[in-house]
């Protein structure tokens, strides 16, 4: 597995950090804690799925 970007490990550890809280893990509040915009979120979530570091469905974002 190739090194993950400091952007990806960020946010790995927030929704980390949000489900070991039991915490939802929501777009808008990523973008808050991160300091970037929604849309920045949105994509760096959709890369995520696509390599496999979290799901997203109807009940929620996790890690997998």
């Amino acid at each position: 597995m190739e090194k993950l970007s400091t952007t990806i490990e960020d946010y790995l550890s927030l929704i980390y950090v949000l489900e070991r809280d039991n915490m939802p893990v929501v777009g808008s509040q990523l973008a808050e804690l991160l300091g970037v915009s929604p849309p920045t979120v949105t994509n760096t979530l959709k890369r995520m799925v696509r390599d496999k570091l979290i799901t997203m469905d109807e009940n929620g974002t996790r890690l997998t």
